[in-house]
């Protein structure tokens, strides 16, 4: 389910994760999110008003770095939150998320 006003850039993906062989689980993603071009979220449910950065591709596993504890977190802790952003910064190997 994708809610309305969401934005899907150039080349953005999105896709629900394996359930069976041939089932996948449902996902949502919320009001007014936008993905940048080439971004992709696999499995993460996201929230309203949700930003994920060009080139950033979050599954459950991926690990991204959370600006407001400062801590090392796996995507798919943040499944469901709103009003986050996601990007790739110049000093971080991982992407980092930010209160939107």
């Amino acid at each position: 389910v994708v809610g309305g006003g969401t934005d899907l850039s150039l080349s953005s993906a999105l896709m629900a994760s394996r359930v069976s062989e041939h089932e996948r689980a449902p996902m949502r993603v919320g009001r007014d999110c936008r993905l940048h071009p080439s971004a992709g979220v696999i499995g993460v449910d996201l929230g309203d008003r949700c930003e994920i950065g060009v080139n950033v591709m979050l599954e459950p596993t991926t690990t991204i770095v959370d600006s407001r504890s400062g801590a090392m977190i796996s995507a798919g802790a943040i499944a469901g939150q709103s009003d986050i952003s996601i990007t790739n910064e110049p000093n971080s190997a991982c992407p980092v998320l930010r209160p939107r």
